[in-house]
């Protein structure tokens, strides 16, 4: 059943589009339709974080990128607002302690996750109600988690909701 998140990212120096030659027919031809093809878009840790958590429930899911910048745009994205149904996914990003020894988790006390939330636009079906309230995790390894916060949340600082811009 299809499915979109949809969120907006600022562009950074760190996170903008590249400036590379399509290599095969493919993104030939994706070039020419859409002017842009999927390898010339910015994607960094958020971007991957959140297919991979996607993937842990739905591991058939892939992702595609595409810009929202005119008119035309803009009406794509509210023919898919007005045709879909509109869930929230709460995406957590959490230290893995599967490999830490249950002594070791008692004494290390509360430890900060990541959470944050996208819009999810699922085309009508019988099955529309699986994604209600969806919620998606995404376990990283433990050492430096500080600096693997941190890297998330400075990133997480150009991502914003659809429903608060449009």
């Amino acid at each position: 059943m299809p499915a979109e998140i949809v969120y907006l990212r600022d562009f950074t120096d760190g996170y903008k589009m590249a400036q590379i030659e399509p290599e095969t027919e493919e993104e030939e031809r994706e070039k020419r339709e859409t002017a842009h093809f999927q390898r010339q878009y910015p994607s960094d840790i958020l971007d991957e974080a959140i297919i991979d958590a996607v993937k842990n429930i739905y591991p058939q899911a892939g992702g595609f990128n595409s810009l929202l910048v005119t008119n035309m745009d803009y009406r794509k994205l509210l023919g898919i607002q007005m045709h879909s149904k509109h869930e929230e996914a709460e995406i957590r990003i959490i230290p893995d302690f599967e490999n830490l020894p249950l002594e070791v988790i008692a004494r290390m006390g509360r430890i900060k996750g990541l959470r944050f939330r996208l819009d999810i636009y699922i085309q009508p079906s019988p099955e529309s109600h699986l994604y209600d309230n969806e919620g998606f995790e995404l376990r990283l390894p433990m050492n430096n988690w500080i600096d693997t916060l941190n890297r998330y949340t400075e990133v997480l600082k150009t991502m914003h909701r659809v429903k608060d811009l449009v």
